[in-house]
């Protein structure tokens, strides 16, 4: 069963809109990334260290439930002055923003450092020293927009923890960073009473400015929405009684609303087969603005929205029925489709990809276009297996969730083919041979990215089997080129002897310069400069910027 067609009137027009809105960006302007989610892998939990969240999105489930939480202290922290060794003072308000603060949902693009940095960090910050000193925490960089990133500081829980950190109760630091100018415009903290089953995590609620904090293992922490703009506290968020939530996913767009799954409790508190599916204001989830009802043993929501499209997919499980989809219209909670058999949606800049009819690899062997509404406009189909090749693009949508935010799609076929669609109309835009890349489209591995687009126009896999020119689907010699990863464009950084790559963690004790940092042009593989590093230095992408991590403090390098 598809879903009905409603207005092919309607359908077209979107189509057209669409089509005419992408065309009439820049090429380099939907450059980003291809996120691939396999539907017919069960998500199973993961393992989680203090309020660190290494866990898959499940919603509901029963092995949890919600009890009244123990007190959760909060405090506000100092936004300090860009210096490697000046002690943090309180400050009133949060420190004026020197550039502008907005999501809107554009690509954050990597500022690529071609020339060699200087032997000082451009500005250098403390971070919140939880645990009571550097190396206690997981520390977690999320995008905010160009120059901002919000670093997640989580307690390693005490069976994990370092001997000389103090874990008498969980803690969990959020600050907001300006990493073009080198400084803190807010930092929250807060501490509960511990536990290792804590997965207390931050998260943006679209493009609406607000902060989620939640724990999606249901446990006993913060539980609020901030303002992204200055960390305060808009409000808590309560689960409704008689009901257990985890995952509260977060709605694409303005509205801050998320979209959960909630199985009902009975009097003994335990979870029954009776589920709500609900969009909400998580700071009211007990007044959702519609809600869907499903009997199943589990109902999992880890396919959330990533564009614009209404279609929400919600996989459940009936015992001695199997796997079966309710999909959902996610504005009205109107039900599109009920009951159909597995399936799979992946979200595109303009339009959704349908998957169907999966291999035991999880490969489906149907796919199709539709548009916002749940009108089909291509399909293709192939009994062997239909492979998607994850394209790593450079540039990050921060506030997307599930999002393949490109209109083409690279697809593996039988009989070695590799076809470049136009997602928008399911146009090809060329076809090659692609025996150099050793892919079996009834097995393929989707966990990872397949190809990056490179600054010259290359289509490059990975794992340097293949090449094409991205216009005219030519074979291109791989030779020396370089994966730039997340931290660059046309730059790919190396590092060695630092945190994670040869060296040693803080607590082992910190030695300067005993590590090196190599950049290298990602096209040529030519070496463009090497710099000393510390032996726990390590590297992230904050809001475009690439900074780096040592000794419980952040800082610039270009």
């Amino acid at each position: 069963m598809n879903e009905p067609r409603f207005d092919p009137e309607r359908s077209a027009a979107i189509r057209t809109m669409l089509t005419q809105t992408v065309e009439a960006e820049p090429a380099r302007a939907r450059r980003v990334h291809f996120r691939i989610t396999l539907a017919a892998v069960l998500a199973a939990l993961g393992v989680t260290f203090g309020g660190t969240a290494v866990a898959v999105a499940l919603s509901g489930g029963s092995l949890f439930t919600v009890g009244a939480p123990a007190p959760v202290t909060t405090s506000s922290s100092p936004a300090p002055s860009p210096s490697a060794t000046e002690a943090a003072t309180p400050a009133p308000t949060p420190t004026a923003p020197s550039h502008s603060l907005a999501i809107t949902g554009d690509r954050i693009m990597p500022h690529d450092i071609v020339s060699a940095p200087g032997a000082s960090p451009l500005w250098s910050i403390d971070l919140p020293a939880l645990g009571g000193a550097p190396g206690c925490t997981y520390d977690t960089v999320i995008d905010v927009s160009d120059g901002y990133a919000v670093v997640q500081q989580s307690l390693i829980a005490a069976s994990a923890s370092p001997d000389h950190c103090d874990v008498s109760s969980n803690r969990l630091a959020v600050t907001l960073v300006d990493t073009a100018a080198g400084s803190i415009v807010w930092s929250r903290d807060w501490s509960w009473e511990p536990s290792d089953g804590d997965s207390t995590t931050a998260r943006l609620l679209g493009t609406s400015g607000r902060v989620l904090i939640w724990d999606r293992m249901a446990g006993v922490g913060p539980a609020e929405v901030l303002e992204l703009a200055t960390g305060e506290t808009l409000g808590p968020v309560t689960v409704p009684d008689g009901y257990s939530i985890r995952e509260l996913n977060a709605v694409p767009g303005e509205s801050g609303d998320v979209i959960y799954t909630a199985p009902r409790l009975d009097a003994d508190g335990q979870p029954t087969t009776e589920w709500s599916v609900r969009r909400a204001d998580p700071m009211s989830l007990g007044t959702p603005l519609w809600s869907h009802e499903i009997t199943a043993d589990q109902v999992l929501g880890y396919n959330p929205i990533g564009n614009s499209s209404s279609v929400l997919n919600v996989p459940y499980l009936r015992d001695g029925s199997g796997w079966a989809d309710d999909v959902l219209d996610a504005d009205t909670g109107a039900v599109m489709a009920a009951g159909v058999p597995e399936r799979s949606y992946i979200y595109f800049d303009g339009f959704t990809l349908r998957e169907t009819g999966f291999t035991p690899y999880g490969v489906p062997s149907a796919i199709a276009g539709i548009d916002d509404a749940g009108n089909e406009f291509w399909s293709r189909e192939s009994e062997s297996g239909i492979a998607i090749g994850r394209v790593d693009l450079p540039g990050q949508k921060p506030a997307a969730i599930a999002l393949n935010d490109g209109s083409d799609l690279a697809l593996f076929t039988a009989g070695n083919q590799l076809e470049l669609i136009e997602g928008l109309t399911g146009q090809a835009k060329w076809t090659a041979d692609a025996t150099a890349c050793d892919v079996d489209p009834a097995s393929f591995d989707r966990s990872s990215a397949f190809f990056t687009l490179q600054p010259d126009g290359v289509l490059v896999d990975v794992y340097k089997r293949c090449a094409f020119d991205y216009a005219t689907g030519d074979a291109v010699d791989v030779g020396a080129r370089r994966d730039p990863g997340s931290l660059g464009s046309a730059v790919d950084y190396e590092l060695s002897g630092g945190y994670g790559t040869g060296g040693q963690r803080v607590f082992d004790g910190v030695i300067p310069g005993s590590g090196t940092a190599t950049a290298f042009d990602a096209v040529s593989g030519e070496e463009l400069w090497t710099i000393p590093i510390a032996s726990d230095e390590r590297w992230e992408s904050a809001g475009g910027y690439v900074v780096g991590f040592s000794d419980g403090r952040m800082f610039g390098i270009g």
